[in-house]
């Protein structure tokens, strides 16, 4: 049993400031050595006692902070008791700075690749293990990382054609209002505008309202709804709940009025503003303002203008 243990095992008996006094006598004479003692010692018990694993590794790397295999070591630590934000600001300096082949640059990229994946980046996982070449200890994490890539792009590849599909089937229902005959003034509560189109999240449209006057009220309607992965009972979560969608933002402008948030829930919320028209016919603007959200997928539709 090291020696620099005793303190620990004897509580706050006279013997142990005794223990104490001399374990921190034997560290100041020889801090490099005692740092790798107290790793060592943090190492065999952290899987049963992992307060103690980290209190050991963070004062040997008060004693030895520059150096790289008790970076690692305290990383672990924190690991152990999933302060995953501050292990993976550890693991990223190390990335950066251990020697390039070593086992310390190893571990730490196979241990920040693991947090990668539990917070859904594949990019990093991929980009992370590339210097480790067909290691077999990598080749787990690589090949589910690229399959999520690969699913993400098949899903971005199949919006892309929605959109464009509503954008031709816009302009065809413009192109019909534009040749169609004025009508009799509308009555209140009658359609002026409205649009099967849809806008998903990241995305924006412009849109033209038209039947709509100069100098003439309406009222602006749309519906807004999001859908959020299922939560895994089975895997820790490190990220906010899913159901908080704070940061969804979707605006919607006309002509040159200024921009009005749009309502966003679990179930489809209804927004509506009044607005009086600047032009005839003008362009209604809507766009996703939202930080990137993995899982999260929104979208707003049943966009209409009615007379008041």
């Amino acid at each position: 049993m090291p020696l620099l243990l005793l303190p620990l095992l004897l509580g706050s008996t006279p013997l142990a400031t005794d223990a104490a006094a001399l374990c921190e006598a034997l560290l100041a004479q020889q801090p490099q050595r005692g740092a790798q003692a107290l790793a060592q010692a943090a190492e065999g018990c952290r899987g049963a006692e992992p307060v103690l694993a980290f209190a050991l590794t963070q004062r040997a790397l008060a004693l030895a902070p520059r150096s790289a295999p008790l970076q690692l070591a305290h990383a672990r630590s924190l690991l152990a008791l999933e302060e995953r934000g501050a292990a993976a600001q550890l693991l990223d300096g190390l990335v950066h700075t251990a020697p390039t082949r070593g086992e310390v640059q190893l571990q730490a990229r196979l241990l920040r690749a693991g947090l990668a994946e539990a917070e859904g980046e594949p990019g990093r996982v991929v980009a992370l293990l590339a210097p480790l070449g067909g290691l077999p200890r990598a080749r787990a994490l690589r090949e589910r990382a690229h399959a999520q890539l690969h699913a993400r792009a098949r899903e971005e590849a199949a919006l892309a054609a929605q959109q464009r599909a509503h954008a031709r089937a816009g302009a065809e229902a413009a192109q019909c209002a534009a040749r169609a005959k004025p009508e009799a003034p509308l009555r209140p509560g009658q359609e002026a505008w409205g649009t099967r189109g849809v806008v998903q999240s990241g995305g924006q449209r412009t849109f033209r309202l038209r039947n709509v006057r100069a100098g003439h009220t309406y009222l602006l309607l749309a519906t807004g709804h999001c859908t959020v992965p299922r939560p895994d009972a089975k895997r820790r979560r490190t990220s906010p709940s899913p159901r908080d969608l704070f940061g969804v933002d979707f605006r919607a402008r006309v002509g040159g009025l200024e921009a009005w948030p749009l309502r966003m829930g679990l179930d489809p919320e209804r927004s509506s503003f009044s607005f009086r028209a600047p032009e005839d016919d003008p362009q209604l603007f809507v766009e996703d303002r939202s930080a990137s959200r993995p899982g999260v997928r929104c979208s707003v539709r049943d966009l209409s203008v009615r007379v008041p």
